[in-house]
């Protein structure tokens, strides 16, 4: 995967979300979306010794529990669906949700830092993209887990301008209605683990500094990969989960809630 490989809105897609599309509609087994989303700032790019820097640290993180997922005997090798999403200044998604198993670890892992951190468009945008997969998924007569959200970051004080505190709070509020699993993982030892605190109401967060490390976040998510989603039939029979927020500047739909795109400067 390239990081110029992104997705557009022009109407067309990609060949690989083409065949994940078609793929989706000959399946009816439950999936579980599982959306990484990776801190590519410039303070990424700091010395943490052996490992090079923070973001190499990071790759290896990442590649390591890409790699146990689809070697794993759980539901996690055959319906997990994988996006990722990057962010410094802008958010980009650089991979659309596919199966595990077609994931290259190695090519899905290369990044780089440059940039400041804003962890605003981050947020609002891994929301959007669980949402529209959710909805897909119901669209296709599919069932599916609850989310997942693993926000990786050094968690380095937030650029000028931007105050993720809203996005933080729509986080916090998924979660304790049990719309969303978060896995908040500070990359190095001076990752800011208070930064990350905020983004769960339970306040339990992960610091890896090694790239071993991430056994503990993998065996989480095998774990809460057992718990699906409630959902609730509508008087139409269709599948609904319950509205996230009565706040509007939020988009409530049917299978819940996403961010008004105008928010974000650039979506891919």
């Amino acid at each position: 995967m390239s990081e110029y490989n992104r997705s557009n809105d022009t109407g067309y897609y990609l060949k690989e979300e083409y065949d994940q599309m078609y793929n989706e509609q000959m399946r009816t087994s439950p999936r579980i979306p599982i959306c990484f989303c990776i801190d590519v700032s410039g303070s990424m790019d700091t010395s943490v010794g052996i490992s090079g820097s923070r973001i190499n640290l990071l790759s290896k993180v990442m590649r390591n529990m890409l790699r146990a997922m689809q070697e794993d005997d759980s539901a996690l090798a055959s319906e997990a669906l994988i996006s990722v999403i990057v962010y410094d200044r802008h958010a980009h998604r650089i991979q659309p949700f596919v199966d595990i198993q077609s994931i290259d670890p190695e090519r899905a892992t290369q990044f780089h830092a440059r940039g400041q951190t804003f962890m605003s468009e981050a947020l609002n945008l891994a929301l959007r993209v669980i949402d529209d997969k959710i909805q897909e998924l119901q669209n296709n007569d599919n069932d599916n887990y609850v989310p997942m959200l693993v926000f990786m970051t050094d968690g380095e004080a937030f650029s000028c301008g931007d105050d993720p505190t809203r996005q933080f709070n729509w986080v916090r509020d998924r979660v304790s209605k049990g719309e969303l699993h978060i896995f908040p993982i500070g990359i190095s030892r001076d990752a800011d683990m208070q930064v990350l605190r905020k983004l769960t109401p339970t306040q339990e967060v992960y610091q890896i500094n090694t790239s071993e490390q991430f056994i503990d976040v993998f065996d989480e998510i095998k774990k809460r990969a057992k718990k699906k989603s409630d959902r609730f039939p509508s008087e139409d029979g269709m599948n609904m989960t319950p509205m996230v927020s009565k706040d509007d500047k939020i988009i409530n739909s049917a299978y819940g809630q996403y961010l008004d795109v105008d928010t974000i400067d650039r979506v891919i």
